[in-house]
C-alpha cells in the first residue's frame, strides 16, 4: 500500500517537473506532456479519494466542527463583533462597526493543513498530504468591492461607516476533503493595504460513517469537481478549503 502511493508521488513528481521544462510556446511536447500531467494526476487523484463516502456540502458543514474568531487589532478600520459560517449559504458572515469609510480594497484568503484525525495508518497519513500537494492554492487574493457585492447587491463601495455585515463565500464546491483539520485566515485590506477586518478559523471535518479519510460532496459529483456554486470566494470554505478544486 505504501508503496503503491510513493510510486503515485514519483509519478506526479516527474510529471510536473518533465512539463515545467517545456513551456507550450516553444516545443511540440507541451501537448502530449500536458495529456500526461492530466492523466498522471487524474489517475493519482482516482487512487487517492479510493473509496470514499458520498456526502451533500451542507450535511459535512453540519457535521463539522467550524470555529472562527476575530484576529482584529485596535488600528483595525472594522470592530469586528461576530463572525459565524452560515451553512445555507455556505458563506463567511463578519459584522462590526465599521470606523471610517472605505473606498475598496482586497480580500486575502490563507490555508493550511492542520492535523490528520486520530488512527490513521502511514499510508492515509501520506494520502492526505499528496491530495493536500496536488490540490487548490493556499492563498488567494480577490476584489474586495466585487466580492461583497456578490453576496449582498446592497452592500456596495464605497462602504460606509458605521454598523456593517460583510459575507464571504464559495466560488466552487471541491471534488473531495479529507478528515482532519484545516487552518483559515482572511484579512481584507482597503486600497491604501490598511487592514479592515481579520477572521481567523479552524475547520476540523470528521471521518465518513465508516471510517473514511476522503469525503467526495455529492453536488460534485452530479456535475463535476469545477462546478460553480452560487455563493462567492471559500473554495467548503475550505472547506475550502480545498482539496480537488482551486478557490477561484
Amino acid at each position: 500500500m505504501v508503496g503503491k502511493v510513493v510510486l503515485s508521488m514519483l509519478l506526479i513528481g516527474s510529471v510536473v517537473a518533465e512539463f515545467r521544462g517545456f513551456p507550450e510556446h516553444k516545443t511540440k511536447k507541451s501537448s502530449w506532456l500536458s495529456d500526461m500531467k492530466k492523466k498522471a494526476f487524474g489517475n493519482a487523484k482516482s487512487y487517492i479519494v479510493g473509496d470514499a463516502d458520498l456526502i451533500q456540502a451542507k450535511q459535512l458543514m453540519k457535521e463539522s466542527r467550524f470555529e472562527l474568531k476575530s484576529c482584529g487589532t485596535t488600528g483595525h478600520a472594522m470592530d469586528v463583533s461576530e463572525t459565524a459560517f452560515d451553512i445555507e449559504t455556505m458563506a463567511l458572515k463578519v459584522k462590526g462597526d465599521l470606523k471610517r469609510d472605505v473606498l475598496g480594497g482586497k480580500v486575502h484568503m490563507k490555508l493550511k493543513l492542520g492535523k490528520a484525525p486520530p488512527g490513521l495508518t502511514v499510508a492515509q497519513k501520506m494520502k492526505r498530504h499528496m491530495a493536500w500537494t496536488m490540490g487548490a492554492k493556499k492563498r488567494a487574493v480577490e476584489d474586495l468591492c466585487s466580492h461583497l457585492s456578490q453576496h449582498n447587491q446592497e452592500l456596495i463601495c464605497p462602504l460606509k461607516a458605521g454598523a456593517q455585515e460583510m459575507r464571504f463565500g464559495l466560488h466552487r464546491l471541491p471534488y473531495a476533503l479529507t478528515a482532519g483539520k484545516f487552518h483559515l485566515e482572511m484579512k481584507a485590506v482597503d486600497v491604501a493595504g490598511k487592514h479592515v477586518a481579520c477572521v481567523k478559523g479552524e475547520l476540523d471535518v470528521p471521518r465518513g460513517p465508516n471510517g473514511e479519510v476522503f469525503r467526495r460532496l455529492e453536488e460534485a459529483a452530479v456535475a463535476s469537481s469545477t462546478i460553480r456554486a452560487t455563493s462567492g470566494l471559500f473554495g467548503a470554505i475550505a472547506a475550502a478549503v480545498m482539496m480537488f478544486a482551486g478557490l477561484f
